[in-house]
């Protein structure tokens, strides 16, 4: 099966910001609710954060998060086509 490495990191990467973007909105609007589900999600309690949600903390974060995103997906496809010899 053929893969295409880059349109598929790349589509994990913008997909990663979509949803870091969403979130970053859902924290502003209802900082309360965010928290709650931070907590079940995190296993700990979440409500005494301190959330600091500023520009540049939204971007450098979804920055760092849409490359790891990409590097993830990179070599996941990377190790799938060497693990993959039914095209050999």
């Amino acid at each position: 099966m053929i893969v295409h490495r880059l349109n598929l990191s790349l589509s994990a990467a913008l997909a990663t910001g979509v949803i870091w973007i969403v979130c970053a909105l859902f924290v502003m609007v209802v900082p309360q609710m965010a928290a709650r589900i931070t907590s079940g999600m995190l296993h700990m309690e979440a409500l005494a954060v301190v959330w600091q949600l500023d520009v540049a903390g939204v971007v450098i974060g979804g920055l760092a998060w849409m490359l790891l995103a990409f590097a993830l997906v990179w070599l996941s496809t990377f190790i799938y086509q060497l693990m993959d010899i039914s095209d050999s």
